[in-house]
């Protein structure tokens, strides 16, 4: 496991990333990420649901601008989404009040016990430290169905990622967390 530093604390990274990023609108394309999972999965949800399907709940954790809220609601799906950026909350409401979006933490929701069918989270739980992402983790599995499928992304430990963080020149001597970086086997064990 490796960790990324960045010269911004993580809340306000996001926050000030939100704040001057316009709301998403809805996708144009579904073949790249993370559009591509997000279909794939919603259509092999649809198959395997034999007609139950929309009768699912769905949750986007760390929503963000709405890229994958806007592409589930324009199919008729019952999407939540949740972010701890107030900026990006706010941005939603304003933009697109027909969206179901709150502001909340993946650490501790206001949701109750297994309500969802799918939660997605793409970019979320490695931008915390590994115990944090474990507490995340647990609280997802906390809010979701028995038979639920959680679909989400981490940053991996590979010469690639380690490349694009060396030569990013606004991290050096930068002091604050801001990603981890993991193997496949530390995936799994977390």
């Amino acid at each position: 496991m490796r960790v990324t530093l960045r010269n911004k604390n993580t809340k306000d990274y996001w926050n000030d990333r939100w704040k001057n990023a316009p709301p998403d609108a809805l996708p144009s394309n579904d073949d790249f990420y993370p559009m591509c999972f997000v279909k794939d999965l919603i259509q092999t949800e649809s198959l395997s649901a034999g007609g139950q399907f929309l009768k699912h709940k769905f949750l986007e954790a760390g929503c963000g601008n709405g890229r994958i809220m806007h592409y589930c609601a324009s199919r008729n799906i019952d999407i939540t989404g949740i972010d701890y950026s107030v900026e990006a909350v706010n941005n939603l409401n304003t933009y697109y009040p027909a969206l179901k979006v709150t502001h909340d933490n993946i650490f501790n929701t206001s949701f109750k016990d297994g309500v969802f069918n799918c939660v997605f989270a793409f970019g979320l739980y490695h931008n915390f430290c590994y115990l944090d992402a474990k507490r995340a983790l647990i609280e997802t599995n906390r809010i979701m169905k028995n038979d639920a499928v959680l679909c989400c992304s981490f940053r991996a430990d590979n010469l690639q990622s380690w490349l694009i963080d060396m030569t990013k020149s606004s991290r050096r001597g930068a002091t604050d967390f801001h990603k981890l970086n993991l193997r496949r086997a530390e995936i799994h064990t977390l």
